[in-house]
């Protein structure tokens, strides 16, 4: 931590990182609920990328006529998602984005102390910004990871199920990989515009305001 002529505390990255594990750690109900909300729309969306990879990998390039028929309910092989996951998947998406706002809302007014005494021992504005995004990004980035494997997971037994046991993926690293990494960005890009809000209004927060709130 190392303080400048202006008497403004300049914290290093990786003590941000310490700061904002702490305080999940401190509030693990809260996180454990938010976390559990992205997973399971993290989980749906990864699930519908993982059949629609599995169907065009796989299905269409059998030469039983029975496997594209393992897709032709609720997922078109040619265009992709169906209008009806789509709606499902921005319906699941903007419930989990507005439970995460809330849920930085609530952390943002149960902190005010706290973020009025970091801001009168000189703390910046976006020191303040850095901590509510880093610990978003931390839901963000297990949220991405858990919730991916368990839709891919979920949509390996189900294609499994509905080819009545038949040995027919054949998986590639891509199968995996990119099913994962569009689940961590969009859990990482959900939880980034989720504490928006609640970061510019703790970063305005007045000091001598904060210090005053009662618990």
């Amino acid at each position: 931590m190392k303080k400048s002529s202006e008497q403004s505390i300049h914290f290093p990255f990786s003590q941000t990182v310490k700061i904002a594990v702490l305080s999940l750690r401190i509030r693990w109900q809260r996180s454990l609920l938010v976390g559990i909300s992205l997973v399971l729309a993290i989980s749906f969306f990864a699930y519908t990328v993982s059949t629609i990879m599995f169907c065009n990998s796989i299905v269409v390039s059998s030469k039983d006529p029975s496997f594209p028929k393992l897709c032709s309910q609720g997922t078109n092989i040619v265009a992709g998602a169906s209008s009806r996951d789509i709606w499902l998947i921005a319906m699941s998406l903007l419930i989990c984005l507005a439970g995460i706002t809330n849920a930085q809302l609530m952390a943002v007014t149960e902190r005010f102390r706290e973020i009025g005494t970091f801001k009168c021992l000189g703390a910046l504005d976006h020191f303040i910004v850095n901590l509510l995004v880093v610990e978003t990004c931390i839901y963000g980035l297990f949220g991405g990871v858990i919730g991916g494997l368990t839709g891919i997971f979920t949509a390996l037994i189900s294609f499994w199920i509905k080819a009545g046991g038949t040995n027919l993926l054949k998986f590639s690293l891509s199968m995996i990989c990119v099913p994962v990494m569009l689940s961590v960005l969009v859990a990482t890009v959900l939880s980034l515009m989720g504490v928006i809000y609640p970061a510019i209004l703790a970063a305005r927060m007045e000091p001598s305001i904060a210090l005053k709130y009662e618990e």
